[in-house]
């Protein structure tokens, strides 16, 4: 009868700073404010029920870049909460620079981290490009660059802030 006991208790523990974390959450506050006065109500069980709000706190910056076929205009976006938007962004600024709004495409969807593109014309007028996604701005456009091949040229670049 104790073990069935001290099982509720946790339970109604781990379920009291449940409620009371998503009340901070709803009102404004953070979970780090709304935490102490859980862990002292919760004992034990706060160490399980925490998980959850550090996985609410991580974040994805999404950035994308789109090229159009048509002329070669470009639109990026950068630091957006989801993949589709940051894609929706990126086509419809490549549209409101092209003269040829329907052939841009999204060439590249990068997450936390910065991505490029760099071109070279060859002799025969086609070109040939080279794109790069890295951590830091510097090493993405060199290599996009080396990539394209020897004296090219960079299209554009997008960072996000994480």
């Amino acid at each position: 009868m104790s073990k069935l006991i001290t099982r509720a208790g946790v339970l109604l523990a781990a379920l009291l700073m449940t409620v009371g974390v998503m009340a901070a959450l709803s009102t404004g506050a953070t979970a780090a404010t709304a935490a102490p006065a859980a862990t002292v109500a919760a004992g034990p069980a706060a160490s399980t029920t925490a998980a959850p709000a550090r996985l609410a706190a991580r974040r994805y910056n999404w950035g994308a870049i789109a090229i159009s076929d048509g002329d070669y205009a470009w639109g990026t976006s950068y630091d957006y909460a989801t993949k589709r938007n940051a894609r929706i962004s990126a086509i419809r600024r490549c549209r409101a620079h092209s003269n040829y709004p329907y052939k841009c495409v999204v060439r590249m969807v990068i997450v936390n981290q910065c991505g490029a593109y760099a071109y070279k014309r060859r002799a025969d007028g086609t070109l040939h490009w080279g794109y790069a996604r890295y951590y830091s701005k510097a090493r993405t456009i060199r290599t996009a660059k080396a990539r394209a091949g020897y004296n090219s040229r960079l299209l554009t670049w997008v960072c996000t802030t994480r």
